[in-house]
């Protein structure tokens, strides 16, 4: 299994009403099988 945790991505493409920019980044962390995520950008503050 990939580990994600402790890496960053950032959106390259989105859908034309989509809320996220190539300034959005994506936080994972990861502890065993269980993923999760934040994020923030331009027009996100912050989101979980």
């Amino acid at each position: 299994m990939f580990n994600y945790d402790g890496r960053i991505f950032k959106a390259k493409v989105n859908s034309e009403n989509g809320e996220v920019s190539g300034n959005t980044t994506f936080h994972y962390s990861q502890d065993g099988s269980i993923l999760s995520a934040s994020y923030q950008g331009e027009r996100l503050l912050k989101g979980l």
